[in-house]
């Protein structure tokens, strides 16, 4: 289930990377927008990776 979860919220950050890859920077009204996705993305990956690491710790 946690699993699940994690991979459902790393597709959806990836299309959000993805929209905004594709041009999407106007509707972003300033920089520090950008900047605040990107940290907390970012930290969201650590959390991801971690939370997968544990998932295979555990069921070994």
């Amino acid at each position: 289930m946690l699993e699940a979860t994690f991979l459902a919220l790393a597709a959806l950050n990836i299309t959000v990377w993805i929209f905004l890859a594709s041009g999407a920077r106007i509707f972003l009204k300033t920089p520090r927008t950008l900047g605040v996705f990107n940290k907390i993305s970012g930290a969201f990956l650590i959390a991801f990776g971690t939370a997968l690491a544990f998932s295979d710790a555990r069921q070994k």
